[in-house]
């Protein structure tokens, strides 16, 4: 959506939050990231054609990727990311050191390929609740 900087222009960015809570459910803390995609000013003025905003967007999506994965790469505690199937899609360094492999061998596994059955059980329980 659009922002304002700190000199009153407005810009048009990408905003991606991540949330950190406990076993309660209490916020621990959050980390925010915004990417200007053009401003105010550029898309006033018509300065994109739709196949440069096209491929401008398409390179700022794999910009912020990138950006997010170094984020979250840097972050101590684990953090992963299932897709609906509960294979992983996305897993930091901390995640994977606990659960003994590198992050790239648990891409495209389930927590049963890689978790003892029990442990296993009850992630799957918790990913289902999520979803719900």
């Amino acid at each position: 959506g659009w922002h304002i900087r700190a000199d009153s222009r407005k810009f048009w960015a990408r905003t991606l939050l991540i949330v950190r809570r406990d076993d309660a459910r209490l916020l621990q803390g959050y980390a925010v990231v915004t990417q200007a995609l053009h401003t105010a000013e550029s898309e006033t003025q018509s300065e994109y054609s739709q196949g440069e905003h096209s491929k401008n967007e398409a390179r700022n999506a794999r910009s912020l990727g990138l950006i997010l994965d170094r984020v979250i790469q840097q972050i101590q505690d684990p953090i992963f990311v299932k897709d609906l199937r509960g294979q992983y899609i996305m897993v930091n360094d901390a995640a994977a050191r606990v659960m003994g492999y590198d992050a790239e061998q648990l891409i495209g596994k389930t927590s049963y390929d890689v978790l003892p059955p029990a442990i296993a059980e009850a992630l799957t329980r918790n990913d289902e609740a999520v979803i719900q």
